[in-house]
């Protein structure tokens, strides 16, 4: 069954690969039948050089030898031999480069569509799944996969020679044959069935895969406070106990699919002796004796083999079974897209007793009813876990609110498609990171087109020109994975250069200014004012003080609007808002 599932999977993604390959089997299969008949005479040959009394199959092979006018000479006769295995050999290299090519061929189109997959599933798949279980199946179950459906391909073109050499044969003596291919077959029923062992044990290979690259993905994500904790060593341990794990169910794994073909061709051997004793009772030739016994040699090691493949098929069967329940998760939690392209913002963004909760939890936000008209700068406060980020991750598409909506212009925001909308939004990140690139690098992949001149223009903006001039290579510079040799204010002021060079109709700044001193904050205060005159603003803030020319500021206490006004306004109110400023020593 699972073969099948392999087999019909290649059919629908690529049937053209299957024809070549399987051409080339069976033109590899027609030159080695043709070859096995060619031992008979060269057996023939060798006990007598006269041909008078030798097996009908000889008499045939030098009869077709003299009518393309070659001599029956023993030389004459293994030169044909050796050349046809030749050719042979030949094809099956091109059966084993077409099977490779096949390999990864679907070992690209399952790790492409699972990469499409999951992130058209959206944050939420992402949310809902260990970042780990993600790396394992991209780097490992992918692989071994590919490694099963080359073993589906390996078996079928194994299962393809068997068919030839068991015709052979049967063409030379049934009755020897049959009773042969019916002891292999009873050698190889038990093995055949085990199946569900291997299963299993693949089973706890991928599971422990994952808990170990979840592990050393975690560990390297926390690397700063591992350290600062000092807590090198007992990670260490914890890395050495789950690598124990998976150590101790891959080589249960590995030993057992061995096991399997290592075992068949040793309890072969007793096929090959029924044939010889066969053989005898039915008084055969030694010239067909000799074609059975070499086409058993060949039979049973690939009767083995294919035991081998069909464990290593069920083996890597849960790999495949992970890829395409994470597949079909991701397909099930995908967000609304409508078809309705945002072009800009006209009028207003308006957000409608809109409530939300993660899976069955308590609701993080309750009846949120906010405004938000063009050209306006709006700012979220409140404590952390009141709610803000959620908020704004639901006004960016990551999740789906449980109740109420937002209108964009008069239009549901599920009418938009969500990528239409995102474009004209450039959006800072509580938590920014960079790519392993260059700072023009990391600027051009939020604007493609984006010259020197409108980076630099966007730096300028954000007064991250200032320390990118004292880079060793200025914008060229490298920034290191996830910006690691940039401090914090650095990345931020980068992250909002990189929001600002998309020009967007909405800025989402999610505490821009958390990792900024003073000085930067001023700046980056500044930067904001003079956004604000080109781009709709969102701020979430915890720094008050770069709030103060917003239109509205809505204080949000357990996920609910506390107060809202100009800050000016929630001064005066002297409730929670001036709680806050109270707090933070600013009057």
């Amino acid at each position: 069954m699972r073969a099948l599932i392999f087999f019909k999977y290649i059919i629908r993604e690529f049937p053209n690969l299957l024809v070549a390959s399987s051409l080339i089997l069976i033109l590899t299969g027609i030159i080695e039948t043709i070859a096995l008949f060619f031992i008979a005479p060269i057996v023939d040959l060798l006990i007598s050089s006269e041909l008078n009394e030798s097996s009908v199959i000889s008499q045939k092979i030098i009869s077709f030898l003299s009518s393309i006018g070659l001599p029956s000479t023993i030389w004459v006769v293994f030169s044909v031999y050796i050349l046809l295995n030749i050719i042979k050999s030949v094809f099956q290299i091109c059966s084993n480069f077409f099977i490779l090519k096949l390999k990864y061929a679907l070992c690209k189109d399952i790790t492409l569509g699972a990469y499409d997959d999951f992130f058209s599933g959206g944050w939420k798949f992402f949310r809902t799944n260990k970042q780990g279980h993600l790396l394992n199946t991209f780097l490992r179950e992918t692989a071994i996969v590919g490694d099963g459906f080359a073993g589906m391909a390996r078996f079928a073109a194994s299962a393809f020679q068997l068919i030839i050499f068991v015709i052979v044969p049967f063409y030379v003596s049934w009755e020897v044959m049959s009773l042969s291919i019916l002891s292999a077959i009873l050698i190889a029923i038990p093995l055949l069935l085990i199946g569900k062992i291997s299963h299993s044990l693949g089973e706890k290979n991928t599971s422990t895969s994952n808990d170990l690259s979840h592990f050393i993905q975690e560990y390297f994500s926390a690397a700063k406070s591992v350290i600062g904790f000092a807590k090198q060593k007992s990670s260490l341990k914890g890395l050495e106990s789950v690598y124990d794990k998976h150590i101790d169910a891959t080589l249960k794994s590995q030993t057992f699919t061995s096991a399997i073909t290592i075992s068949y061709s040793s309890l072969g051997l007793l096929g090959i002796m029924v044939t010889l004793l066969s053989a005898q009772w039915f008084s055969l030739p030694i010239a067909e004796t000799s074609i059975l016994v070499v086409a058993l040699i060949k039979i049973v090691p690939i009767i083995g083999f294919i035991t081998g493949e069909k464990n290593l098929m069920d083996n890597s069967f849960p790999s495949y079974e992970q890829i395409m329940r994470l597949r079909d998760e991701a397909k099930k939690v995908s967000f609304i897209n409508g078809v309705k392209k945002f072009s800009e913002l006209k009028d207003s963004i308006i957000i409608k007793d809109l409530s939300f909760h993660y899976n069955n939890d308590e609701k993080v936000l309750k009846n949120i009813n906010i405004k938000i008209s063009k050209g306006e700068m709006i700012a979220l406060v409140g404590k952390s876990g009141s709610g803000k980020t959620t908020l704004v991750d639901i006004l960016m598409g990551f999740n789906e609110p449980y109740s109420g909506e937002i209108v964009i212009d008069g239009i549901s925001m599920n009418e938009y498609s969500q990528n239409s909308i995102r474009r004209k939004i450039g959006y800072v990140p509580q938590d920014s990171t960079l790519f392993n690139m260059s700072v023009f690098d990391n600027l051009t992949w939020a604007k493609n087109d984006a010259t020197l001149k409108e980076i630099q223009r966007a730096c300028k903006l954000a007064h991250a020109d200032e320390f990118i001039n004292n880079l060793p290579d200025k914008y060229f510079t490298l920034v290191g994975d996830r910006g690691v040799r940039l401090s914090g204010g650095q990345l931020q002021r980068l992250a909002l250069a990189k929001a600002i060079i998309k020009k967007p109709d909405i800025l989402i700044l999610d505490e821009a200014t958390s990792s900024l001193d003073s000085e930067s904050e001023k700046k980056i205060q500044n930067a904001i004012e003079n956004i604000s005159k080109e781009s709709t603003l969102i701020v979430i803030a915890h720094r008050l003080s770069t709030i103060i020319n917003a239109t509205n500021i809505y204080v949000l206490k357990k996920g609910m609007i506390d107060e809202y006004g100009n800050y000016g306004q929630l001064k005066s109110n002297k409730s929670t808002f001036y709680n806050m400023l109270e707090a933070q020593k600013f009057r």
